[in-house]
């Protein structure tokens, strides 16, 4: 897990989030993947994500999505803001929403 390697583990993640950096012909999808990747390998979490708000803040749209178990990315899921009011509320206040289990959080569930 991330609580293995420590302060040197972290350290080491955050250098390579730092040096992530375009080449004239990747895209911003793929500098996604390497920091999806890279947060949840250091993290120790099943998953990491990236999600943006679309249409006046109604929607999320997530652009990259790293599945640790299966080593693999998505994208393009949708959730309607609406169909979460806690959630939404916890978004649009822009706080961080620490839950271990989104499933069962109250502002993720």
């Amino acid at each position: 897990g991330a609580s293995s390697g420590g302060p040197v583990l972290f350290e080491s993640a955050r250098l390579d989030l730092a040096r992530l950096r375009l080449a004239s012909d990747e895209s911003i999808e793929v500098a996604l993947r390497r920091a999806t990747r890279i947060g949840a390998r250091t993290l120790g979490v099943a998953r990491a994500s990236v999600w943006l708000l679309e249409r006046g803040g109604a929607a999320l749209r997530c652009v990259s999505q790293y599945l640790a178990s299966e080593d693999r990315h998505e994208q393009g899921m949708v959730l309607d803001m609406s169909a979460c009011p806690a959630y939404a509320r916890a978004v649009h206040a822009q706080r961080a929403i620490i839950a271990s289990d989104a499933r069962t959080h109250p502002d993720t569930s």
